[in-house]
């Protein structure tokens, strides 16, 4: 829930009121802490569902529980996308990055629709590795990403197909892998945690450098600065933190909002997609802090949320409408 209004915020606000307010370290991790919970509770799910094979999880039951959670709201979110193209532009997209469902009205974070559909894919494999040999499946996935990350430091990559570098999930394979590794246990200062500790530290460092000094790690690409392979254990810390001490400080009314913000947030960010990429009022970037730019954030913030929570709660409706009647089919086939 928290991490969804930090997308909005950034979506929102002045670029330079980010970098005044810290943001490198705490709003501009919320899709690096998406990934690493997509890993998290994956892995969670598969252990306590006894899954440890390829065949566990390629299969028809894997694919429609997917299907239904991550990829039948995106393609209706994809149709509204479609008939807004109409709409709002001249020539909606329509390319071999249709493939990885980049919208016809395209938006900020249309990329992360990309990884999902690619994380259903490759999950299994990054799982049955990590529950054979945990380390060799880390040491690969961090392998990866750097290669990767190497490759892509070109301009054909970042430019003529910069969408190919941002819809990559290779470019996030290693917090991935991170949050399928701290599925397992979540003490940091345990013997087989320490490492993390020390990776938080680097982490911090390499942040501070690429953000708010002069240097830069020229072998990488130079966007995307604090979203890279040596900076996922500082938001990794953050989401161990979290886990461990979020039930403490939030209880009652407060603590169930959030949580249904929780629940909702896939459909709220699909929303803010949208919103916009519709480039209607309100969702400009605005150039510089003023009342009219808090203003801005309320009611992005406000249509954003209002949205993505009525279309949470009507996909659910409709899945239950539709558990109900194929319950009824199947017991009319029997009788």
């Amino acid at each position: 829930g928290l991490c969804i209004f930090a997308v909005i915020f950034i979506h929102t606000v002045p670029r330079q009121l980010l970098y005044d307010t810290f943001s490198p370290f705490h709003l501009w991790q919320a899709v690096p802490i998406f990934i690493i919970l997509l890993g998290f509770n994956a892995a969670r799910s598969a252990a306590k569902r006894g899954q440890e094979r390829l065949s566990d999880f390629y299969n028809k039951a894997y694919f429609q529980k997917r299907f239904s959670r991550l990829i039948a709201p995106v393609l209706f979110i994809y149709m509204v996308s479609l008939l807004l193209s109409v709409w709002f532009k001249d020539n909606p997209y329509f390319g071999y990055q249709t493939l990885l469902l980049k919208f016809p009205l395209t938006g900020p974070g249309n990329y992360f629709v990309s990884i999902v559909i690619q994380f259903i894919l490759l999950f299994p494999l990054i799982y049955v590795l990590f529950k054979k040999h945990p380390v060799i499946m880390l040491v690969t996935c961090f392998s990866i990403d750097i290669a990767f990350q190497l490759i892509s430091n070109n301009d054909i990559m970042m430019q003529d197909h910069y969408y190919l570098y941002t819809g990559n999930i290779l470019r996030y394979l290693s917090a991935l892998a991170l949050g399928i590794w701290i599925s397992r246990k979540l003490d940091l200062f345990s013997k087989r945690n320490i490492f993390i500790v020390v990776g938080f530290v680097i982490s911090f460092v390499y942040i501070l450098l690429e953000d708010y000094t002069g240097w830069s790690l020229e072998l990488f690409p130079p966007r995307w600065r604090s979203q890279k392979v040596l900076s996922f254990f500082y938001p990794l810390v953050l989401v161990v933190l979290t886990i461990k001490y979020y039930p403490d400080f939030f209880n009652g009314r407060v603590a169930r909002f959030i949580a249904l913000l929780g629940k909702a947030s896939y459909h709220i960010f699909l929303v803010q997609i949208l919103y916009f990429g519709a480039d209607i009022s309100f969702t400009d970037k605005w150039e510089a802090v003023s009342t009219e730019m808090w203003l801005g954030l309320f009611v992005n913030s406000v249509i954003c949320f209002s949205a993505g929570l009525l279309f949470y709660m009507a996909d659910r409706k409709v899945k239950w409408y539709w558990a109900q009647w194929k319950t009824r089919k199947t017991n009319s086939v029997a009788a």
